[in-house]
Order: C-alpha cells, then structure tokens, then sequence
C-alpha cells in the first residue's frame, strides 16, 4: 500500500487509515444530524489540517 511508506512503520500508517475511516463515520453523522463526538471530530481536523500544512498540500 503507497500510503503506508510514507510513516515510519507500517503500524503508524494503519493507525492514520483508521483515523481517517473514523472521520468519515463523524462527518456522516453530522451531515444526518445524528449525534456524534464533536472532541473527536475537531481533533482528526485538526491534526489533517497541521499535516497538510507540513506537507503543503
């Protein structure tokens, strides 16, 4: 899997899939007015916003 090589183990990686799997099922949540974890929500954001920003994109 590309994405996996760019963490420094392949467990980092998995563990960053998942987050991003979790992210999706908070922002569903949201989007059908369902309750879900806004912590949770805004600290995923955050952290994909501060690696965008290391990595420019």
């Amino acid at each position: 899997m590309k994405q996996l090589n760019t963490y420094d183990t392949k467990e980092k990686g998995e563990e960053t899939l998942t987050k991003i799997d979790e992210l999706k099922e908070l922002v569903q949540k949201k989007q059908n007015a369902q309750p879900y974890n806004e912590k949770k929500h805004r600290e995923i954001i955050t952290m994909l916003k501060y690696v965008a920003n290391i990595f420019e994109l």
